[in-house]
């Protein structure tokens, strides 16, 4: 059973690639996902069938590497995964159809327990599936052979399938004609600006305006005693590291939109070299 997507997720920024693409291409990654977990389903049942047949007592298992475990451990991990990669699917669907943050689902998704619990799993998978193909290399001519091949051929073909579909939803993305790269550094505020917004050292009683905010919205970590954090002339705040890359390619506040380079005429602002300590 997940966590609730509906509100923030842990505190601690996840790991997995999948939630920093989710901030720059929150559709692609949720494209992504469901492709993936279909594919998943689909090659779960070929060493399900391929145990089957051998459990069946079609053919005698006769060769010098023990092929016959291998395969039905093969079956026994991809029983495992099935019903995980169902709940993962359930909830893509479930999200799909809500007005929610994309980021925020695969943060709450990828630091869900069946999820480290698939990724532990597909660890060992992977691994189990390198000894099966050295046995298969070192085994004798048999029937047990051509099942095992069948078995790593899904696998292999799993993850070509997934590359493939990384590199269709990604990369056609991330290239860029010139014309649009020099539009997007337009878009972004100078060093000068984001130098002079507010710095000030965040402790308990720092957002004494009454902002319900403990947390960064760009990075989803919560805020730390001592963190230097940016106040906009929104009035948003955020850790400095992180609103100044944001900042260095869009000059609007990431929560509410408003364009830091009109606030900023109207007075307020503070240099960078003083640090206000509440």
């Amino acid at each position: 059973m997940l966590p609730s997507y509906g509100g923030s997720h842990s505190s601690q920024a996840s790991p997995d690639m999948l939630v920093d693409l989710a901030r720059d291409f929150p559709k692609e990654v949720v494209s992504f996902l469901q492709i993936s977990l279909w594919q998943g389903v689909f090659f779960s049942f070929v060493p399900i069938c391929c145990a089957a047949y051998l459990a069946s007592g079609s053919i005698v298992a006769c060769c010098n590497r023990p092929l016959e475990p291998w395969i039905y451990v093969n079956s026994v991990f991809s029983l495992l995964q099935l019903p995980l990669k169902a709940i993962f699917l359930r909830h893509v669907h479930k999200f799909k159809w809500q007005d929610s943050d994309v980021s925020e689902f695969m943060g709450t998704l990828t630091s869900s327990l069946p999820w480290k619990v698939n990724k532990v799993l597909s660890v060992v998978v992977y691994g189990w599936q390198i000894l099966g193909i050295v046995w298969i290399v070192n085994a004798s001519s048999c029937e047990l052979s051509y099942i095992c091949k069948v078995n790593a051929g899904g696998a292999m073909l799993k993850m070509l399938l997934s590359w493939i579909c990384f590199q269709y939803q990604f990369s056609r993305q991330q290239e860029e004609p010139a014309e649009a790269m020099e539009e997007t550094e337009q878009q972004g505020a100078s060093r000068e600006l984001i130098d002079s917004i507010q710095i000030i050292e965040y402790s308990a009683d720092v957002l004494s305006d009454g902002r319900p905010e403990t947390a960064c919205a760009v990075c989803l970590s919560e805020f730390d005693n001592g963190q230097l954090l940016r106040r906009l002339p929104c009035g948003h705040h955020f850790h400095q590291h992180c609103i100044d890359k944001w900042l260095a390619r869009s000059k609007v506040c990431p929560l509410c939109k408003q364009n830091i380079e009109c606030n900023h005429s109207c007075g307020g602002e503070r240099s960078t070299s003083e640090k206000k300590q509440v």
